[in-house]
């Protein structure tokens, strides 16, 4: 690239791997761009405020198993796994993890038993829960789990649902308030 009619100055490099470089003359990666500053941007850009913007992960068996999407038009960006959608951020900057339509600052969709882990660390044996279940259309339990010991799975300590009871020791209370211990019903 020629700049103010004097001289060249060298602004992409294609070496002899195939690495590109964009500000640096010497790739370490397939693209590499450096603007020789604390910030550096990528664009990806479209014609006018429709459709989307893509990248694509692949491998040998499957074009695009990974994704981040951003469509223009809605102004959300959608994260995909496997093919499918897993995460989305919206318009208002409301989250989305295993739903595409948050509307809350953040929604968690899950099935049958499934919901949020809290893990004391890395090794996934120390945890604490929230579950979901469903007993119809019309009525549902979450379940409070703690995991006192490594490994063992959590214990349910408190269940709130079904028909608006609260249960302590139990995932069926029968009544607002049914507190059972080892010996029993403790309280109802």
């Amino acid at each position: 690239t020629q700049t103010g009619g004097s001289g060249v100055v060298e602004q992409m490099r294609i070496d002899r791997d195939g690495n590109v470089g964009i500000g640096t003359d010497n790739p370490g990666a397939k693209l590499e761009i450096n603007n020789g500053s604390t910030q550096t941007e990528l664009r990806i850009s479209v014609t006018g405020d429709t459709g989307y913007s893509t990248i694509n992960f692949s491998d040998a068996s499957d074009i695009n198993p990974g994704q981040i999407y951003y469509h223009h038009q809605q102004n959300l960006m959608n994260f995909r796994t496997n093919d499918n959608d897993r995460m989305v951020i919206n318009s208002s900057g409301s989250v989305g993890i295993g739903t595409t339509v948050p509307q809350t600052k953040l929604a968690i969709g899950s099935t049958q038993g499934s919901g949020i882990d809290f893990l004391y660390d890395a090794t996934n044996n120390y945890k604490h829960q929230i579950k979901n279940y469903w007993n119809s259309n019309t009525d549902s339990r979450m379940d409070f789990n703690i995991g006192r010991t490594s490994g063992v799975t959590p214990v349910t300590i408190m269940s709130v649902g079904y028909g608006g009871n609260v249960g302590i020791g139990t995932t069926t209370p029968l009544a607002k308030l049914d507190i059972q211990g080892t010996q029993g019903q403790l309280f109802s």
